[in-house]
Parts: structure tokens; C-alpha cells; sequence
């Protein structure tokens, strides 16, 4: 699976390069075309009226640029698709590493379980995967109580770090390395699919009009607008029952039919 969603990654990775190469040579023809033209309006002007051939390789230019602006917001709205769909496929290759990872994982568990219980029956103690988290790396840590080279038996609280703060002073084991690699793969995950949900918010149509208190309010108007626009209608009711926020604006459900009447905000609103 890891596999294929790599396949897919790289294909959309290489699309995605191609959709942006013809967009950077579109703009560069449009903008040479445009000094082109430029050029042939400016030797034309400086002489006599052009003549028909003049005229038409000034039209055909200017057709041309006028194809090619066409053409950009197409290949604009194309390059937008083709990002999004790799950011997807991406959150698809974290997620099925993760899991990739998370069999390996439950494999090397089943194994050192059955190891444990044999520990665990050595030693007379029920050992736990705690064990697992973490171990002193030998001849780099010293005895508390002795600052000499401790013996290997004795637990990280009896040690001192012989160099403090060196990341080789501990050896991380297999599980503990697969679940800290799990976890950052699926907070990688998450934070694509939240780019991603914004980037849907912000490119999802937005409504004119909502419908606050059985009138169509412009869904961008502040609350002081409201109010100066309400007070000049003469409207009578207190400043607290008028003034909606911007907030609750922007949140009011779209309409769109006028006959439509929206359910009160709250219990005060009912009257």
C-alpha cells in the first residue's frame, strides 16, 4: 500500500510540475507578445497609416494574446486541482505509513510479550513494555552516590549522565522508535487535512445575503453599519436587541427563498 501511494504521489507530483511549466510559458509568450505588439503599434504610429498586412499581423498578435489570456485561469483552476489532489494523496501516504508502521509495531509486541512472561517468571516480577522505553547506554553514565562508572545493573535514578545532555546517553528501542514515528505521522496528517479544510472554507462560495431577524442582511455588513442603517429606518428597539455581531452574521444560514423565516436566535428574540 506505502508502495502505491508513493507511485501515485510522485505521478501527481510530476503532473503538477507539468501544469506549472505550461503556465510559466504561456505568461512568458503572453508577455512577449505583448512588447511584440507594443513594438509594431510604436513603428506604426511613426510612419503613415499601415497598411492591410501591417494591420492584420497587429490583429493576429493581439488575438493570440488574447487566446493565451483566456487560456491562464483555466490552466490556474487546473494547477489549483492538481495541488489539492496531491496534498491528499499525501495525507493518504502518512496515514498508510502509519499504519504500515503500527503492524510493525503489534508484531514486535507479540513478540517481547512472550518474552516478559518468561522474565517475568525468572525474576519473579510482572514486568510491563515500561521496560522497553528506554536504556542507559553502557560505560556513559556514572553512580549517583560515587561519580564512578556505574555497574550495569543499576536503574537510571541511581545514574548520572558522564556527558549531560548528549543524545547518545540513552538507547531508544524498536517500539519506542516506531510509536513516537506513528504519533508524527498522524499529527503530519492532521495538519494537511486542516490546511486543507481551510482552503476549502476559503474557496467555497460566499453567500450576498443572509437572513437575520426576517430581513436579508449583506453577509459582510459590521454591526455598526447595521445600526446606522436601522437607525435611519427609524427602528425604535433597544441597542442590544439591534446590534448583531459580525460573528453572528457571518455564521447566519443562507437563504434562498425570501419567504423563508429563520429560527430566533435565542429566547428574547422570540418577542
Amino acid at each position: 500500500m506505502a508502495k502505491t501511494d508513493s507511485i501515485q504521489t510522485r505521478e501527481a507530483q510530476q503532473h503538477l510540475e507539468a501544469i506549472g511549466r505550461q503556465q510559466a510559458d504561456l505568461t512568458a509568450k503572453r508577455a512577449t507578445l505583448r512588447q511584440q505588439l507594443e513594438r509594431m503599434q510604436q513603428e506604426a504610429a511613426l510612419g503613415a497609416y499601415p497598411n492591410r498586412e501591417q494591420l492584420r499581423a497587429m490583429a493576429e498578435v493581439a488575438v493570440e494574446i488574447d487566446v493565451i489570456s483566456a487560456m491562464l485561469p483555466t490552466v490556474d483552476a487546473e494547477r489549483a486541482a492538481a495541488e489539492l489532489s496531491l496534498e491528499h494523496l499525501r495525507v493518504d501516504e502518512l496515514r498508510s505509513e502509519a499504519e504500515r508502521k503500527r503492524d510493525q509495531l503489534k508484531e514486535l509486541e507479540s513478540k517481547t510479550a512472550e518474552l516478559l512472561k518468561k522474565l517475568a517468571a525468572l525474576e519473579l516480577v510482572s514486568y510491563t513494555g515500561s521496560i522497553l522505553s528506554s536504556q542507559p547506554a553502557p560505560g556513559l553514565w556514572l553512580d549517583r552516590m560515587t561519580l564512578k562508572p556505574a555497574t550495569p545493573w543499576r536503574s537510571i535514578f541511581e545514574l548520572v549522565p558522564n556527558n549531560p545532555g548528549a543524545p547518545e546517553n540513552v538507547c531508544v528501542p524498536l517500539s519506542r522508535r516506531l510509536r513516537q514515528e506513528i504519533e508524527d505521522l498522524e499529527l503530519r496528517a492532521l495538519e494537511l487535512e486542516r490546511q486543507l479544510e481551510q482552503k476549502a472554507v476559503a474557496a467555497a462560495p460566499k453567500p450576498e445575503k443572509v437572513l437575520y431577524r426576517g430581513e436579508f442582511v449583506p453577509a459582510d455588513e459590521s454591526a455598526e453599519t447595521y445600526l446606522a442603517r436601522r437607525s435611519r429606518q427609524g427602528d425604535e428597539r433597544s441597542f442590544d436587541d439591534r446590534a448583531p455581531t459580525h460573528a453572528l452574521l457571518q455564521s447566519a444560514k443562507p437563504v434562498t427563498e425570501p419567504a423563508q423565516r429563520e429560527r430566533p436566535v435565542n429566547a428574547r428574540d422570540a418577542y
